[in-house]
């Protein structure tokens, strides 16, 4: 019975594919603006709670007086309704601009207190070199990650452990970002973005644990077992969006939540992710040691390794800025602890997407070639032949209005009038075949071809054309020059249909020959590799070896 389509799953992932693609657009406009002119934009001054209570200010607002505690009531003569009213003067400032604040002291008095902004990057403007390091590892690399989690998510949307590895890999975008790059609407929904983010991604470290690759037994004891810590993160999920809506759009908002609710609401998120983190390795590695085959084992040894390399020293210091109290990681430990953190949290995605693409763990291989050629035979190339030729009509323009650049653009023009007539004369076939054919020939799996196949043999009824078709098609799909397919025979196997070898029909493999053997008792391909000296092409008889020299083959197929 074929399976119904999978609308709700593919309309879900289209609202998460859109949240996320537009909080990492905005925010790599932010990191851009940081990186690149960090040393022109004024820092933020002052950090709040639930309300206009300061909650943190930096060195030029403490100097002025400002004191934890005290509330802010205007900034340069505007009325604080929320942390947008703040950003909105900062942003609108430079380095060195006053900014003035009227605050009320714990007390009750009030007073007005003014100092000067500072730079978001001390010390001038940033190297080259730094800027595009800080670009790759901010920018670059959460985009490649979020990639990796959309694409599998759409080419398996009812797999759990799709939507889990999104969770994980959806949020590490938000681990370098900051919100207060932006003011006005996207203010609010950077927060909540990052603040949901972070709950999905510490709870799908959780179920990745205990569903991947199969589930630990304890789940079919104990199902209700994960709710015990899943309830609760979501519970306070929505206390976050009302304290991000609060902090960020107005301060009435979020005006009922008392204090110890909002420090509550901290502390058990971040007790819960390192509990999370915790069970995930606790989970995985029982499954590394129990692993069936050796393929599994190491497929769960690179995941868990790359996991633990990725993540410890990050957990260590969260637990300490836990014990001290701390908001941030970065405030908690010494730099040299934290960007070390940093350029090893790399190794968890990275190995996490090894695992998963790569080395076939869900199957996604064969999916995101399907996807990719699509994408890119379809998609992808297309947009290329709309880029070109809006490039062309600019040039154009650029001719027509500015006859002074009239040879530049004139070579340009040509350039893209030639890349779009390429394009549409057969350019994009042969590149997607060209990049099917380069990355993803060996990703194609025996069982996705039968399937494909099963189809065209039920109309054969006789063994030779059944087999003619079958080994084009393999040969066709895996861009294998050389194929034969032996069948049993009198004493044997002979040799009953070839592709693209030039060794006679009549050519057969007793029985008795050990690659045959091999083949009957151990079930698995079997390579055919003479360089190496302790393989098993030194034990056969001469008889044999001259059999297998005569097929060439290099590797036989059970």
């Amino acid at each position: 019975m074929p399976k119904k389509p999978a609308t709700l799953q593919y309309v879900l992932f289209a609202l998460v594919a859109a949240a996320a693609i537009a909080f990492y657009l905005v925010n790599v406009a932010g990191q851009y603006k940081y990186i690149w002119h960090g040393h022109e934009r004024a820092s933020t001054p002052v950090y709040f709670g639930l309300s206009n209570q300061v909650n943190h200010s930096t060195d030029p607002a403490l100097k002025a007086g400002l004191h934890e505690g005290d509330r802010v009531l205007e900034v340069n003569g505007h009325p604080l309704r929320s942390f947008d009213t703040l950003l909105q003067q900062t942003n609108a400032s430079r380095p060195g601009d006053p900014m003035t604040l009227l605050i009320e002291r714990k007390d009750g008095s009030r007073g007005t207190i003014q100092f000067l902004l500072s730079p978001q990057i001390t010390g001038g403007n940033l190297r080259l070199s730094f800027k595009l390091f800080i670009l790759i590892l901010q920018a670059v690399f959460p985009g490649f990650c979020l990639l990796i989690g959309l694409w599998v998510v759409g080419a398996k949307p009812r797999d759990p452990s799709a939507w889990y590895l999104l969770g994980i890999f959806g949020f590490i975008q938000c681990f370098f970002a900051n919100a207060n790059y932006w003011n006005g609407p996207v203010l609010p929904f950077m927060c909540i973005y990052s603040d949901l983010a972070f709950i999905a991604f510490f709870l799908s470290m959780l179920l990745f644990g205990i569903y991947f690759p199969e589930p630990v037994r304890l789940e079919g004891r104990y199902p209700w077992a994960k709710w015990i810590l899943i309830a609760p993160s979501l519970a306070f999920a929505g206390v976050d969006v009302m304290i991000d809506l609060g902090r960020n759009v107005n301060f009435r908002i979020s005006s009922w939540i008392p204090p110890w609710l909002d420090t509550l609401d901290h502390r058990t998120e971040s007790a819960i992710a390192v509990i999370c983190i915790c069970l995930f390795f606790i989970t995985l590695f029982p499954k590394y040691f129990t692993a069936s085959t050796r393929d599994a084992k190491r497929r769960l040894g690179i995941l868990v390794w790359g996991a633990e390399i990725g993540l410890t020293p990050m957990l260590i210091g969260v637990v300490i800025a836990q014990i001290r109290n701390h908001g941030s990681l970065q405030e908690a430990v010494p730099s040299w602890y934290f960007w070390t953190c940093i350029v090893l949290f790399i190794f968890f995605p990275v190995s996490m997407a090894y695992v998963i693409v790569v080395q076939r763990a869900m199957d996604v291989r064969i999916l995101l070639r399907q996807g990719t050629q699509y994408a890119l035979a379809r998609g992808t190339l297309n947009a290329a032949s709309v880029v070109l030729l809006t490039l062309l009509g600019v040039t154009l323009y650029q001719l027509v209005n500015h006859p002074q650049h009239s040879d530049t653009a004139l070579t340009w023009a040509v350039v893209f009038t030639l890349l779009f007539l390429a394009m549409q004369l057969g350019g994009k076939k042969r590149l997607s075949a060209w990049i099917d054919r380069k990355f993803f020939r060996e990703v194609y799996s025996t069982e996705q071809v039968l399937s494909e196949l099963s189809e065209q043999a039920g109309r054969f009824t006789e063994t030779r054309p059944l087999l003619e078709t079958i080994t084009r098609r393999i040969a066709d799909t895996l861009h294998v020059s050389q194929i034969g397919v032996l069948l049993q025979c009198a004493g044997g196997y002979c040799l009953e249909q070839s592709i693209g070898a030039a060794v006679d029909r009549g050519v057969s493999l007793p029985a008795t020959f050990l690659a045959i053997r091999k083949l009957r008792s151990e079930k698995i391909p079997l390579t055919v590799y003479y360089d190496n000296p302790d393989g098993w092409l030194m034990l056969p008889a001469a008889i044999e070896q001259e059999v297998l020299k005569a097929l060439s083959p290099e590797v036989f197929l059970p």
